[in-house]
């Protein structure tokens, strides 16, 4: 075959070797523009003549297409441009339990690396890519991330899910480093593209430079900064790092570190570590530097049963002193010998009053002495000067005798009940008597100011058991908190053929009992109906006394909510109430006895008693005493006070 002449562009002859090395270095481009590269039958510089060179390319060519000149296009360059390689991606589409996403090669979401100036094929003719078109942008998620597309290299061919539909993707040089596809019509699709040189082997870069999208594998050798713009992913410190990282840049400082040890460090000093040292130990500060050391007083809360004073010492740190009897002042080492920090609890579990005193003219709480009530548990804490302390749970005193109330720190309110005396019961000669009333009950609540610094308690007495023949019972005494709170006791039982007293009131004491065919009011305030049906409509009350009757056998009388109860008739029940005292029995002519009214918070009327017998007394407190027929008449219950702080 005579040799073909193949002419450049301005038509000129190309010689042999000229026609060698540019089908040569055509061979190259085409090797590396594609995954699956053109093979020659023979390297192209060892081909003699352009004709064979272009069969070995597969390539068919006339005489006039290899010598076409200037202004022709050659079919030689269509074919050659058809030769160039592309990589195909299978795209499919399913949904693993988050709606539906882009599988590329059967992997969800994966990230796509692309080379520039190479051809890749995201082939959509899989059925299940039906309504989900793949897109390019700059920004994730594409246009659903207020994106747009990226369209420079990007054809769309058919329709997605129908034979031969794909999108050609061929990246110029300057595209971006990462780029995303995305569904045009549903969002959260798509993943992520990596464009990336070629794979290949750097072996320096000079004194300043960058490389982009490079894979490195194997050691990665720097006598300078390397600098990371990316994700550095897969590493293991353990083994493929090596060095210290700098405090500054979040590291120890240290080349190695002892198992356990504490390392504590400002940012920028060198760090400080700190062993674990003896069990219990507890990580301290002295201001400027940090030591394991055994907590003061130890690491646990160990109690001390007491019963009378122990001066309270540096053994007693972290210890809770648990009162569990009597009345006594508890004293205090010095606060400087103590020192700051040193703390204790102390409980009162008895049924005393503890003095707090501290030594010389040191104070507590600002106090030179103070008491601690029933139940009432403190925190104890050293200033090295004075004591401060904290209510960890509140007093609850009962007072049955008058006292003065010493008002404790601490506090905010203090709350109650106060109940008055309950009467005694009346002595019948040898004839009917009556029951004493219960004493009234109030609820109190009072502030911290208002108590002030103490207040006197007063207990008002039950009213005396008579032996007198025929005589009336007593009136129960008021009990009051200052001038801030009283109530007030029960009525007596009437004596030879009377009936019983009524109960008391939060506002007036009751009153003794009468003759036959009376009613009896209770204690005020006793609410009276202006147009009774009958007596029995005035008997039963609130905060008023229970009254009572003679002339309704076998009902009960007046009963109350805080109120006493009115005491047995004869011919009626002693009545009840739920706060105040329950009133006493009664004992009607030959020697029958009527029962005792009841009480739910405060005390039972006594029981009657016939013949020369003695009655019972009435419960604490304020229950009305029970009435006697000749002999003694039992007495009222005394009043009471319940407080309790609110801390």
């Amino acid at each position: 075959m005579a040799d073909i002449t193949l002419r450049s562009t301005k038509g000129s002859p190309l010689t042999n070797n000229e026609v060698d090395t540019n089908f040569t270095n055509l061979k190259t481009e085409v090797e590396l523009a594609t995954a699956n590269k053109l093979t020659a039958a023979s390297n192209l510089s060892d081909v003699a003549s352009a004709s064979t060179a272009l069969t070995n390319l597969g390539v068919t060519a006339t005489a006039a297409q290899i010598n076409f000149t200037t202004g022709v296009t050659s079919a030689i360059q269509t074919q050659l441009d058809s030769k160039t390689g592309t990589s195909s991606i299978a795209v499919t589409v399913a949904n693993s339990g988050s709606g539906n996403k882009f599988y590329l090669d059967g992997t969800e979401q994966q990230i796509a690396r692309l080379v520039p100036s190479v051809s890749y094929i995201f082939d959509q003719s899989d059925s299940s890519n039906a309504g989900h078109p793949l897109r390019l942008s700059i920004t994730a998620d594409g246009t659903h991330g207020g994106g747009s597309a990226y369209t420079v290299g990007v054809t769309a061919v058919g329709t997605p899910g129908s034979a031969g539909s794909y999108t050609k993707v061929t990246l110029e040089q300057d595209a971006p480093d990462n780029l995303y596809y995305y569904c045009t019509n549903h969002s959260g699709m798509g993943g992520s593209i990596l464009v990336r040189a070629s794979g290949g082997t750097v072996t320096s870069v000079g004194t300043t430079g960058t490389v982009n999208g490079i894979t490195l594998t194997g050691t990665v050798s720097t006598s300078g900064n390397l600098t990371l713009g990316g994700t550095l992913a897969n590493v293991d410190l353990t083994s493929q790092i090596t060095g210290t990282l700098p405090i500054a840049n979040g590291g120890t400082g240290a080349t190695a570190l002892t198992a356990n040890n504490v390392v504590l460090g400002n940012g920028t000093s060198a760090v400080q570590v700190v062993a674990p040292s003896t069990s219990g130990n507890v990580l301290t500060s002295d201001g400027t530097t940090w030591a394991s050391t055994a907590p003061a007083g130890g690491s646990e809360l160990v109690r001390s049963a007491r019963t009378s004073n122990t001066i309270l010492d540096a053994g007693d740190n972290s210890t809770l002193i648990d009162i569990t009897s009597s009345t006594f002042t508890q004293t205090f080492t010095a606060a400087a010998t103590l020192g700051d920090g040193w703390f204790c609890y102390i409980k009162n579990s008895g049924t005393g009053t503890i003095t707090l005193d501290p030594n010389g003219a040191e104070l507590i709480d600002g106090l030179s002495t103070y008491k601690m009530y029933p139940n009432e548990c403190r925190l104890i804490q050293c200033t090295g000067t004075a004591f401060n302390s904290i209510v960890v749970s509140p007093f609850v005193k009962v007072i049955t005798s008058t006292e003065t109330f010493t008002t404790p720190p601490g506090y905010s309110k203090f709350s109650g009940l106060l109940w008055g005396g309950g009467g005694s019961g009346g002595h019948g000669g040898g004839a009917r008597a009556g029951g004493g009333g219960g004493g009234a009950c109030v609820p109190f609540s009072l502030t911290a100011t208002q108590m002030g610094t103490s207040q006197s308690i007063t207990i008002g007495a039950g009213g005396a058991a008579q032996s007198t023949s025929s005589a009336d019972g007593s009136v129960g005494g008021s009990s009051s908190i200052g001038s801030l709170v009283t109530v007030y006791g029960g009525g007596g039982g009437g004596g030879n053929n009377r009936c019983g007293g009524s109960g008391g009131g939060a506002l007036g004491a009751g009153n003794v009992g009468v003759g036959s065919g009376s009613l009896v009011k209770g204690g005020a305030p006793f609410i009276s109906l202006a147009s009774p049906v009958n007596e029995t409509d005035w008997l039963d009350q609130t905060f008023g006394g229970g009254a009572t009757v003679t002339t309704v056998p076998g009902s009960s009388n007046g009963n109350s909510v805080y109120g006493g109860g009115g005491g047995c008739g004869p011919a009626a029940l002693g009545g009840s109430s739920l706060y105040g005292g329950g009133g006493g029995g009664g004992v009607d002519n030959g020697g029958t006895l009527y029962g005792i009214g009841t009480s739910s918070f405060g005390g039972d009327g006594g029981a009657a008693v016939a013949g020369t017998g003695t009655a019972t007394s009435g419960s604490v407190p304020s229950g009305g005493g029970g009435a006697t027929f000749n002999g003694t008449s039992g007495a009222g219950g005394s009043g009471q006070c319940t407080i309790e702080g609110i801390a």
